[in-house]
Parts: structure tokens; C-alpha cells; sequence
């Protein structure tokens, strides 16, 4: 019999790829409107902890990030946010990473 576990909840102070990917369009979209450096400066790290913290559930090549870097769960509603965020930035670093995620077709 296969046991199913649901995350109900996670540590206090857990980072999530929904609020994470809020926090990086409102980023970028002051920076879009403002020009201020800062707020963009802040924004590209975001990249790392959504390609290089959560976890990837892979299917017939594509996949899809966890919800937070301490579950396996994948929620489809919530990778989108994730790749659009991901996306977004393109336009503003050159990170292989991006690139070779685009290429693969992995979360667009």
C-alpha cells in the first residue's frame, strides 16, 4: 500500500517560491518604474534560491519546483509564478543557468 504524505506546514521562516516570486515582480517592477539600482540588485539573487534551493520533480523531460527548499511537493500553479519570475529577469543578467533551463524547455 502506498503511504501518501501531505506538508501541512513547514518550519517558521521558510521561504516559498509564491512569496519569493511577489517579492521579485514587485522588484523589478520598481525598478522598471523608478530606475533605482537598488531594487534591482536585490532582485537577481532571486535566481539563485528558486534554480539552486528547491528541489525539481522531473516527467518526460520538463519539471517543475518545489514549493520550499524543505519539501518535494509539486505545485503547478506555483512553478509558474517561479518561472515567470525567472523569466522576468532574463532581461537583466546573463546567467547560463537561465539559458540553459529556457533551452531545455523546462519550465516554460
Amino acid at each position: 500500500m502506498m503511504k501518501l504524505t501531505i506538508q501541512i506546514g513547514w518550519p517558521k521562516g521558510t521561504p516559498t517560491i509564491v512569496n519569493t516570486s511577489f517579492i521579485g515582480h514587485a522588484l523589478l517592477d520598481c525598478y522598471e518604474l523608478t530606475g533605482r539600482q537598488r531594487t534591482l540588485d536585490m532582485a537577481v539573487p532571486i535566481k539563485g534560491f528558486i534554480l539552486g534551493d528547491l528541489h525539481r520533480t522531473w516527467l518526460d523531460g520538463a519539471f517543475c519546483f518545489s514549493y520550499t527548499p524543505v519539501d518535494t511537493e509539486a505545485v503547478h500553479n506555483a512553478n509558474l509564478l517561479g518561472a515567470s519570475v525567472l523569466t522576468s529577469l532574463t532581461r537583466y543578467c546573463d546567467d547560463g543557468r537561465l539559458t540553459k533551463a529556457k533551452e531545455k524547455g523546462s519550465y516554460l
